[in-house]
């Protein structure tokens, strides 16, 4: 292909040292530099790790409840750990003590056999878990929330555990769109129940970040898949059109940019249904300059003073509607 750069035919060498991880993805390893095994897989986490830090600034600035600032601290370790796996495909961390040899890295004791694959997969099921206790311990006791926190931390274990044994990544993608599926709904009804009829401009906006998000997802499992399953096609589609152009190619550096794009869009979300709950309207806005250009915040509307650093509010005493209970 005219202007590209042909793939080259042998790896570079891998300062990472042998695969150890029991999984590997489709892009081909160490083709680009020796520091990074698969590079777009790799590079293309910073999306999870530029919108974190975005998420987390806002929701001190805007004084937002600190459950969404751990959420998007989660979203960061998403990005960090992939990053981490994708650029050594280590099945674990090294010794801590150099030099290490690589079936040191393989059998050291202090870690389970795949600790760094489950960094990689597992996080993004954990911050869904978090968004788990936003949303369905608003309004309610702290006896409740606290039962329901002890409640997915154990589930949290068990995913692990049974991720852990089976070793397939297809367990991972569909307890994480069963998981995202059940706290959307949950979020949708509040939106239908509580938003509709009450904040018009705001129940519409909802919607528009609900579907955004699920189209973020649907499309990037989408591309996941295929690139699973149709892996010698895309290698060879990739060799013939050369770089940089093959890296449009790379399916799983799309699942991380799409989903990356989804997940903020549905913590978002969560941060303007809980304004919209807290009857906080009159003092917050999303600031969502074109739907298709820029991304969606909550912010504090011009002239309003904010409240501290971060709030912790859990429905009771919240907004001009006093303690409400969600049903």
């Amino acid at each position: 292909m005219k202007w590209s750069i042909p793939y080259t035919l042998v790896p570079k060498p891998a300062y990472w040292g042998s695969q150890t991880s029991t999984i590997n993805w489709c892009e081909e390893d160490y083709l680009i530099t020796s520091y990074t095994a698969e590079f777009i897989n790799s590079t293309t986490n910073a999306i999870f790790v530029a919108l974190a830090l975005r998420g987390m600034y806002n929701c001190v600035k805007q004084g937002h409840d600190i459950v969404f600032f751990v959420t998007f601290l989660g979203y960061l370790v998403i990005g960090l750990g992939s990053l981490a796996f994708h650029s050594t495909l280590w099945c674990k961390l090294p010794p801590p003590r150099p030099p290490y040899q690589p079936n040191q890295i393989a059998n050291h004791p202090s870690l389970p056999p795949d600790s760094m694959q489950l960094v990689d997969e597992l996080s993004m099921i954990n911050t869904t878990l978090i968004m788990y206790v936003a949303t369905f311990a608003y309004g309610r006791s702290l006896l409740f929330s606290t039962l329901l926190a002890l409640s997915l931390t154990a589930f949290s274990v068990a995913i692990s555990l049974i991720y852990h044994h089976l070793q397939d990544p297809r367990y991972h993608q569909n307890a994480y769109a069963i998981l995202t599926a059940i706290v959307l709904g949950r979020s949708i009804y509040l939106v239908e129940t509580q938003v509709k009829g009450k904040y018009q401009a705001a129940y519409k906006d909802l919607w528009r970040m609900a579907i955004g998000g699920l189209l973020f997802f649907g499309a990037g499992f989408t591309l996941w898949t295929l690139d699973r399953e149709l892996c010698a096609v895309w290698r060879g589609l990739r060799r013939s059109v050369g770089l940089p152009w093959g890296f449009v190619l790379e399916g799983h550096g799309w699942w991380h940019l799409l989903t990356g794009l989804g997940g903020y869009y549905y913590i978002v979300y969560g941060i303007y249904l809980r304004r919209c709950l807290n009857g906080d309207l009159d003092e917050y806005e999303l600031v969502w300059p074109s739907y298709f250009t820029s991304l969606p915040s909550v912010m504090k509307k011009p002239g309003v003073k904010r409240h501290g650093m971060l709030r912790k509010t859990n429905g009771a005493a919240a907004g001009k509607n006093g303690a409400r209970k969600i049903d």
